[in-house]
C-alpha cells in the first residue's frame, strides 16, 4: 500500500491534505467494490481497475482529474468525482465536482468528514 513518503510521481507535487483527501475516496469508492477509471483531462490514464496503487500513481499528472466509477463489468457508470489539484493545500477543495446521486453523495460525505446535518 502507498504512503505519502513513498510517491514519486505526480503526486508527490500535491499538497499533504490533496494526497489524503485523494486517498480516501480512492479507499471509499473501492471499499464499496467498484472499479476506477481516471482521466487526466487529456486521455483516460487507468480504465476500469482495483488497483489502488495504480489508480494513485496516475493521479495529478495535470491540474484535474475525473475519477469514475462502476461495479465490474457494468455497462455505466455509478457516478464521477471531478478533482481540481493546487487550488487548497488543505485538500477541502479537491473534489470541485461530483455526480449527485445517493451513492456518491454517501462517499463525498465519508471523504470529507461530514453527515447529513452538513448540508443545511
Amino acid at each position: 500500500m502507498t504512503t505519502i513518503t513513498e510517491y514519486t510521481g505526480p503526486m508527490r507535487f500535491a499538497a499533504p491534505g490533496e494526497r489524503r483527501v485523494a486517498r480516501k475516496l480512492i479507499d471509499a469508492i473501492l471499499r464499496r467494490g467498484y472499479v476506477i477509471s481516471t482521466h487526466n483531462g487529456e486521455y483516460w490514464s487507468t480504465k476500469q481497475t482495483g488497483d489502488r496503487d495504480s489508480i494513485l500513481a496516475e493521479l495529478c499528472a495535470t491540474e484535474q482529474d475525473t475519477v469514475a466509477f462502476r461495479k465490474p463489468g457494468a455497462d455505466t457508470r455509478a457516478g464521477s468525482f471531478f478533482l481540481f489539484w493546487f487550488n487548497d493545500k488543505s485538500g477541502e477543495e479537491l473534489i470541485a465536482d461530483y455526480t449527485d446521486n445517493d451513492e456518491t453523495n454517501a462517499i463525498y460525505r465519508e471523504v470529507m468528514g461530514r453527515d447529513d446535518d452538513d448540508w443545511s
